[in-house]
């Protein structure tokens, strides 16, 4: 649970999108999604959908093998030219790679903890029941839709 909630909180307007474009009926703040459809969405996302493209940077298996053969033959070329002079090639630049000038030291931190791509903060379920108790209050708020009215003699 805590990997979907981190993706969502990391990329929100990427899952936002693939739910539009799912139809009518999917939507993110009004608690109609179950967990299982929610990392379904995120986890298994196809090529060409928002989700995929925002977490691997629009590359797929394919290209990151061919990104590997690249690699193999330069490093072949490399040996076979048998010059201990000339440097060894620099691998093929992927899409999570970092450069000195884009290195921004995220780390997790205290109550923090690395969730795939992404550095999530920690909370406990009672925290994170009042964030969502919040948001679905704004999204009542937002669309004119009253506060559900508890039965009597409930379950």
């Amino acid at each position: 649970m805590h990997a979907v909630c981190a993706a969502v909180r990391e990329q929100e307007a990427a899952v936002v999108r693939d739910l539009l474009a799912a139809g009518p009926g999917y939507r993110l703040d009004d608690g109609s999604l179950d967990w299982h459809e929610l990392h379904a969405l995120i986890y298994s996302a196809p090529p060409g959908t928002a989700v995929f493209h925002a977490f691997e940077k629009g590359w797929t298996t394919t290209d990151y093998l061919l990104a590997h053969i690249i690699d193999a033959e330069q490093n072949a070329l490399w040996q076979r030219a048998g010059d201990d002079r000339n440097p060894k090639p620099d691998p093929f630049p992927r899409p999570n790679d970092e450069t000195d000038d884009e290195v921004d030291g995220e780390e997790p931190g205290r109550g923090q903890v690395q969730a795939g791509m992404v550095v999530a903060t920690t909370v406990t379920v009672s925290e994170f029941m009042a964030m969502r108790a919040e948001r679905e209050a704004q999204w009542r708020a937002r669309h004119n839709i009253p506060e559900p009215v508890p039965s009597e003699g409930g379950p």
